[in-house]
């Protein structure tokens, strides 16, 4: 299996999933990449990504698995994708891999707010409970979300946040951060979050 890992920054940030689809799909047509196709009436690119990032959401860390029908050497995939795609979406990096996406369970996120703010969040985050609210199939129920932090540390602007992600949990670092501008109305609600790494269960780098 084929691994690409792309940052998403800049104005692709407001790339939709869907689009981001359609997006690599031409890629590999425009590259002649000979990437695997679905069966059926209505073949495409067989592609896996990982975990969607939210919209407005910059990443260091974006995944997408392909099959290739052919051997190619992985350089030459990269070189020519990285010829291929709209500003804002970089190629890091292609490699074969044998690991699966289920693997995933933490995300770590850097939350940039300004100066004042930051101050204020400082005192915040040391509440025991944060409650919001968390949407799901069965119905919106009530989240202790400090509870769901896995790691969390500040430096200057910089909130460093470690949370569960994966298919059987999944915390968006807006839930905290929406709840936090709720509760302090008065503040800037200026606000970037970047991506930067998967973890598997045991904490470790997840690639």
């Amino acid at each position: 299996m084929c691994r690409i890992k792309f940052s998403k920054k800049s104005f692709a940030r407001y790339i939709s999933h869907l689009d981001l689809i359609r997006v690599f799909s031409r890629a590999f047509t425009r590259a002649e990449i000979p990437i695997r196709h679905t069966e059926g009436f209505n073949p495409h690119p067989h592609m896996v990504f990982s975990a969607p990032i939210s919209l407005g959401f910059e990443s260091e860390c974006e995944l997408l698995d392909i099959k290739l029908k052919t051997e190619m050497d992985l350089n030459e995939v990269k070189n020519r994708l990285i010829k291929n795609m709209p500003i804002g979406i970089e190629i890091l990096d292609v490699y074969e891999t044998s690991s699966i996406f289920d693997e995933i369970k933490y995300a770590e996120f850097d939350i940039i707010i300004d100066e004042k703010s930051m101050e204020i969040f400082e005192n915040y985050i040391k509440k025991d409970e944060i409650f919001v609210e968390k949407k799901s199939k069965k119905g919106n129920y009530m989240l202790n979300i400090k509870s769901e932090i896995t790691k969390i540390s500040i430096k200057n602007n910089k909130i460093n946040v470690i949370f569960p992600c994966g298919n059987e949990k999944n915390i968006n670092p807006m839930l905290l951060m929406s709840k936090f501008f709720v509760d302090n109305p008065k503040i800037s609600q200026d606000i970037l979050i970047k991506r930067k790494n998967f973890f598997d269960q045991k904490m470790n780098l997840f690639l």
